[in-house]
């Protein structure tokens, strides 16, 4: 028995050592330890990261508000050899275009050389994020002053933006047909509009509001005059400076834009200098981020590369100008069959839809240092450590398959990343990606994390920004196939 079983033993060994040869060695016991993105550079790619973060400033200091976004957007792309496209215009590969929705969405585009019967590859982004919005009738008149009646576009904590310069942004579209552009308080020199709030002084009465209740909407009202005519009073003075500078009336607000938002221009911050504080990175930073990956495309992709902005991401996405619209099926028809002519069909439209890759992009939040139990520190995002791949979870996620392209583009391209998700019960907050989705398009959400989100004054990490920025890049010349 005992020769038997020495028999028995050698069999069984020498088929485990050769089942060991034949399959892949055993995966390492626990993920790698995190670490800082910034710890990988060159000398080479530190400096780029800085030149970027010198780039991502400056357009965030014009592109106030989505507006100002899309004109800036269209200004760079056509210094890039970018042509307005034109409904029935067959592009020959490598052709870069764009389309202006009603100046507050926009779409550009690089042709691919397989036309869009095979699929696009797309990145979305907002344009809009929260600010205040003057009511049709703002203008009214209160101890005297007057004052400007305001909306609140997306959630913002209304304690925040009280005490602080404010710029007023927008258009007016007069009966006659006309458009005047306002810009108040982002010149120098000009004056700027404040959310006075009240002294400790006298706040006795308000110390028991709750964290959310400490400034209502209807006491954010910024102070727009203050010294009387003789004849009129406040008002009349209010009325006469509008007047003087724009030939407008107080009936032209009822067809007007206004958008009012923080005047403080981007900076660094920290000794190091290593983030970015500007308002409205979400989500203008990765709009351009965006723009510049697809401006810095050369020559002509596999297949049709596109940036999608959208507005109104804040609200719901709603409107014509909102990733919820008409506008992106009606572009993509409209390629498609320039590109198939007699042989377009809407099945062509939607097998073409079904073999789209889209990258829908927008920040998320980071962990705080001074505020870190509110996220769950095993998935939550931390700046500087890269680009932060979404997984919410409740269905949002993008499947399995999607996600494993992404993960050998990201080794491939030496791009830094981590997962991103929220505190059940604790955290929450969504996409335009769903709106691909439901075209059954191939969807991931990816971001950077931000401090602060959602204030007059985020912060972002330069080297996740960069890291964003190679990815939308590798991904829109052919990566994560």
């Amino acid at each position: 028995m005992s020769h038997v079983f020495a028999v028995f033993a050698l069999t069984a060994g020498l088929l485990a050592a050769g089942l060991a040869q034949s399959v892949s060695p055993a995966p390492a016991a626990q993920l790698p330890e995190r670490q800082s993105a910034w710890l990988a550079l060159t000398p080479a790619e530190r400096q780029a990261v800085f030149a970027f973060g010198d780039d991502i400033k400056a357009f965030l200091n014009v592109a106030r508000q989505n507006q100002l976004a899309v004109a800036e957007g269209i200004r760079r792309a056509r210094a890039h050899g970018f042509a307005e496209w034109k409904p029935g215009e067959h592009l020959a590969p490598g052709a870069r275009f764009y389309v202006n929705n009603r100046g507050r969405a926009l779409l550009l585009g690089i042709q691919g050389r397989e036309g869009g019967a095979q699929g696009f590859r797309i990145v979305g982004a907002h344009a809009d994020s929260p600010w205040l919005e003057l009511k049709a009738n703002p203008l009214v008149a209160k101890q005297d002053f007057v004052v400007l009646h305001v909306l609140t576009h997306g959630g913002l904590k209304h304690y925040q933006w009280v005490n602080r310069p404010l710029a007023l942004t927008g258009h007016i579209d007069r009966a006659d047909g006309t458009r005047v552009e306002v810009s108040i308080g982002l010149a120098p020199g000009d004056p700027v509009f404040v959310i006075p709030d009240v002294a400790p002084h006298v706040d006795r009465p308000f110390r028991n509001r709750t964290y959310t209740e400490v400034i209502s909407t209807e006491e954010m009202l910024p102070v727009a005059a203050s010294e009387p005519l003789a004849s009129g009073g406040v008002m009349a003075q209010a009325l006469a400076q509008l007047f003087a500078r724009y030939h407008v009336g107080p009936a032209d607000f009822t067809s007007a834009e206004l958008i009012l938002t923080p005047n403080t221009p981007p900076a660094d911050a920290g000794l190091d200098r290593a983030l970015i504080a500007a308002y409205g990175q979400d989500d203008r930073l990765l709009s351009f981020v965006a723009l510049r990956a697809l401006l810095d495309t050369e020559g002509a992709p596999d297949k049709t590369a596109l940036v999608y902005w959208t507005n109104n991401e804040e609200v719901g996405s709603v409107n014509d100008t909102g990733a919820d619209s008409q506008f992106l099926d009606t572009v993509l028809t409209g390629l498609l069959s320039a590109d198939l002519g007699a042989r377009f069909t809407p099945l062509a439209l939607r097998q073409a839809k079904d073999r789209t890759s889209v990258i829908s992009a927008d920040c998320n939040t980071g962990i705080n240092p001074n505020f870190p139990q509110v996220q769950e520190p095993d998935n939550a995002a931390r700046l500087g450590e890269g680009v932060a791949l979404k997984r919410y979870g409740h269905g949002f996620d993008a499947n399995s398959e999607m996600i494993a392209r992404f993960r050998r583009m990201f080794e491939a391209e030496r791009i830094p990343w981590q997962t991103s998700t929220y505190v059940e019960g604790i955290g929450g907050g969504g996409t335009i990606g769903l709106f691909f989705s439901a075209q059954n398009m191939n969807v991931i959400d990816l971001g950077v994390p931000l401090l602060s989100m959602h204030s007059p004054y985020e912060l972002s990490s330069k080297v996740d920004d960069w890291a964003m920025y190679r990815t939308m890049k590798a991904f829109l010349g052919g990566g994560a196939e």
